[in-house]
């Protein structure tokens, strides 16, 4: 109804929920219905789980919230990791349980996440063997022990990857939706959550990890990283490399991407902290004609500009004739 009264395109956030598994498939064969029909709907999805990221240095971890904890929060890294190793602390810790005025953040930290050990390089496809929980019952240990020496791992840099699905399941779910008419790959948090979420290396991942697995060729990664979110927003000028459209692209070394783990960074105001991820592999990008990376690394150069509404091709020029 939005649609046919607005005249405009409609985007949605399609996420599947746990607790309502079946609702993945119904909004799936909704979408695919309105494709049918004419009806300029999008549903966008993250090809990979959805989740929050744990961290000593991060916003949250399971420890957090304890009474223990409380007076290491805003303490250098390398402070809290002194403290943490300490066995009396240690246990101390560990029998506490979290408590918080606000629920949400109670309910957080106890949820019965997918926790995963983030490696360098990173690799979010995470089999079932690799979580946490799978360790644990292998080392016939408490969970919560591997939780709390995992954090301490590389001097507390270590992050902890927590996701609602198991991961593996959710690349069975997006795969056939790649570059499929009506499914956008989008919706990575890359700023709303600093120091907990980072997904806007999405597009890297795809090229670093899914790159000719599950029938995802190089075409139709692209498609769906390119011409396709570009076209379910109306900015038809962009998104492929044709006469009268914007000169934006990447030159890509595909043989050498690698997307790293995430890191903080204390580049906001006040020295306010957020997660970076960064890649390589991009021998440079190109906005309007201009080279604005090389080699990862900023030329300086801002070209870019606020686009406002709709847009469409410029029109051809006719060859000059000599």
């Amino acid at each position: 109804e939005i649609v046919r009264e607005s005249g405009r395109p409609l985007n949605f956030s399609l996420i599947h929920i746990p607790s309502v598994p079946e609702n993945w498939g119904k909004y799936v064969d909704f979408l695919r219905d309105a494709q049918r029909r004419g009806v300029p709907l999008n549903g966008q999805f993250l090809p990979r789980s959805m989740g929050v990221q744990f961290g000593l240095d991060l916003s949250f971890h399971p420890f957090c919230l304890n009474p223990s904890y409380r007076p290491l929060a805003d303490l250098p890294l390398d402070q809290k990791v002194a403290i943490m190793r300490d066995p009396e602390f240690r246990a101390r810790l560990l029998a506490e349980q979290p408590t918080d005025p606000n629920p949400s953040f109670v309910g957080l930290v106890t949820a019965p996440l997918h926790l995963y050990r983030m490696a360098e390089p990173t690799n979010y496809d995470f089999a079932a063997d690799d979580s946490l929980q799978a360790e644990a019952a292998r080392s016939g240990r408490d969970l919560r022990e591997v939780i709390y020496d995992t954090l301490l791992e590389d001097d507390g840099h270590a992050i902890i990857c927590a996701y609602g699905t198991p991961a593996l399941e959710t690349l069975e779910k997006t795969a056939e939706l790649i570059g499929e008419d009506g499914m956008i790959v989008a919706l990575g948090d890359g700023g709303a959550h600093y120091a907990m979420i980072c997904d806007a290396a999405y597009p890297t991942y795809l090229l670093a990890n899914r790159l000719g697995k599950q029938g995802l060729d190089i075409a139709r990664i692209v498609k769906a990283l390119t011409s396709q979110p570009a076209d379910s927003v109306g900015l038809h000028d962009r998104g492929r490399i044709a006469e009268g459209c914007k000169a934006d692209f990447n030159v890509i070394d595909l043989a050498n991407v690698v997307l790293h783990r995430p890191a903080i960074e204390r580049t906001l105001p006040a020295g306010g902290k957020r997660l970076a991820q960064r890649s390589q592999g991009y021998v440079a990008t190109v906005v309007s004609g201009v080279v604005t990376y090389r080699q990862g690394m900023h030329t300086g150069a801002l070209p870019g500009r606020l686009v406002r509404g709709s847009r469409q091709p410029a029109e051809a020029r006719a060859p000059e004739l000599a």
